[in-house]
């Protein structure tokens, strides 16, 4: 589930990136991926103008057959997702994301087959856009304060018509209901006018391992709608 902004916004501009990013030419920043417990819960407030809603996380530590991987189970008021992650990259290599409606229930289902992308340089890169907040756990915060964000399986001859970007900003030490942390900044930007219509998300990662989100603030949906702010409510680890 994305925390960072809002749904609707990233998945307009994954539209809009399929067809116009060169694969080609990517590169990757490395992950350095933290250290998670065996099972870690996360618990969110989300707030969207008078409304205030509950979202869940489960993550579990699984290894089998002699592969290791993360098992994350998010659980909002509409939404279901469940992922696989690998622990190296904590790219999502299966996700299944249930959403219902009062009138309808979608289930979406996304799994990298292979990919690739190899390389080093000022692009991150993302396998499953309703996994940003997550696979940003792994950013390297200190050394790449800049970077665009490329999804795996855009494709396409054109020359980059949309971009995405991460910017690191100074650390800052937020209070939410689960505390007090020390939390780098981090800037989601969009380039060109959807940048002018859509603004930047912004959101405040733990500067200390494992890196869990804090906080983010962003549109909760198109232009005009209400903000959606989400602060983390408790955190807690099991072995």
């Amino acid at each position: 589930m994305i925390f960072s902004s809002s749904r609707f916004l990233l998945r307009l501009l994954f539209l809009l990136l399929s067809g116009v990013l060169p694969m080609g030419l990517s590169a990757q920043i490395a992950v350095q991926a933290p250290v998670f417990a065996a099972r870690e819960t996360s618990v969110y407030r989300q707030t969207i103008g008078k409304k205030v809603t509950t979202n869940r996380n489960e993550l579990v530590l699984v290894s089998e057959g002699g592969k290791t991987w993360l098992e994350l189970n998010e659980r909002g008021e509409s939404t279901e997702s469940f992922s696989k992650i690998d622990t190296r990259t904590l790219q999502p290599f299966y996700t299944q994301t249930t959403t219902t409606t009062p009138d309808s229930q979608v289930r979406r289902t996304t799994e990298v087959l292979s990919s690739k992308i190899k390389g080093t340089g000022n692009q991150f890169l993302v396998s499953d856009i309703s996994a940003l907040s997550f696979t940003m756990r792994g950013y390297p915060f200190a050394t790449s304060p800049l970077a665009d964000l490329i999804f795996i399986g855009s494709t396409g001859p054109g020359a980059g018509t949309f971009s995405l970007q991460i910017k690191v900003l100074a650390d800052e030490t937020l209070t939410v209901p689960a505390g007090s942390y020390l939390c780098h900044h981090v800037e989601l930007t969009i380039g060109g006018i959807l940048g002018a219509l859509f603004g930047s998300s912004n959101l405040w990662f733990s500067a200390t391992s494992p890196y869990m989100l804090v906080r983010s603030e962003g549109l909760s949906a198109g232009p005009g709608s209400p903000k959606r702010v989400i602060e983390l409510q408790s955190y807690s680890t099991a072995k």
